[in-house]
């Protein structure tokens, strides 16, 4: 059955492609929408919530833990205490990596929330690849430790690219809308490139204005005020870093990071000649001039 409500744009991500701007200086100031995320995301929902519950389990993996009859059933409550024109629902994490569980995330989100449009905030793969090196969690994540240089890691990432655990998995982004597109509707997925947000910001309020159906001009404006970016839980990470090790220990560690982020022209041919099949079908599906933007196709 469809949860008979409002329109509902679905934010979707992706994972270091400007979310965090998105979130604290656009998405909870949109008029006439009601915005849905978790309070670190400038959302209205606890993490002790049924949403914050959702974005747990999916975060984590755990989606068969999901009672989907009582979220939708709080959800709806949720949406009927917020009056608003339309939804718009964002958590980054609902598009991570590939394998055999996006689909049956994608399936799962539509069982959640319903009919939607799918809002999905691409970049160019070297600089995802380096954010993504970058986030704390990911030395964890990926067995590295945090002496370890982006240019081998990416190196490492390349030779097992194809593993649905491989973070490379995320720059195929033809493979991520089409999953989305299977259980929303490929009319209802709408793709973003994150370059505009600086190069052409109309463009870019533009693209944005389709999935969130409001006027470009408004998304324009207000994007146009924004402010800088703050993700609490990574600068907790630093005050926590800091008290632990000393500042003496930590700014050692940042230099230590600031002087391995080059990627080799070898390595960086290779990332090119993975991604550049995907986005190839993914700028003409989209109809986005993402070479113009810088990404190998």
């Amino acid at each position: 059955s469809t949860m008979t409500a409002r329109p509902l744009t679905l934010h979707v991500g992706l994972p270091k492609a400007g979310s965090t701007t998105l979130q604290q200086n656009l998405f909870h100031r949109l008029p006439g929408t009601a915005y849905h995320a978790i309070r670190r995301k400038a959302g209205p929902h606890d993490e002790a919530s049924p949403f914050g519950g959702v974005v747990r389990n999916l975060r984590e993996g755990h989606c068969l833990d999901l009672d989907i009859p009582a979220f939708r059933a709080w959800f709806r409550s949720a949406r009927d205490a917020m009056p608003a024109d339309r939804d718009l629902v964002s958590e980054e994490r609902f598009c991570d990596h590939l394998g055999p569980g996006l689909r049956q995330r994608a399936d799962l989100l539509r069982a959640l929330f319903g009919p939607a449009t799918v809002l999905m905030v691409i970049r160019r793969p070297e600089a995802l690849m380096s954010s993504t090196f970058f986030q704390e969690r990911r030395f964890v994540r990926y067995g590295l430790s945090r002496g370890a240089n982006l240019d081998a890691w990416l190196g490492a990432a390349l030779d097992h690219a194809d593993h649905f655990l491989s973070p490379l998995q995320m720059v195929r982004y033809d493979v991520m809308a089409e999953m989305f597109g299977a259980a929303f509707g490929h009319e209802n997925v709408v793709v973003a490139p994150l370059e505009w947000l600086s190069a052409a910001p109309p463009r870019f309020a533009a693209r944005l204005s389709t999935a969130l159906g409001r006027p470009g001009p408004e998304t324009e404006a207000l994007l146009t005020v924004r402010g800088r970016a703050e993700n609490t839980r990574n600068a907790g990470a630093l005050i926590g870093n800091v008290r632990r090790n000393g500042v003496r220990q930590v700014v050692r560690e940042l230099l230590a990071a600031s002087q391995s982020r080059h990627i080799r022209p070898e390595t960086a041919r290779r990332l090119a000649a993975f991604a550049a099949p995907g986005i190839a079908r993914i700028a003409e599906r989209q109809n986005l001039p993402l070479a113009e933007l810088g990404y190998p196709v």
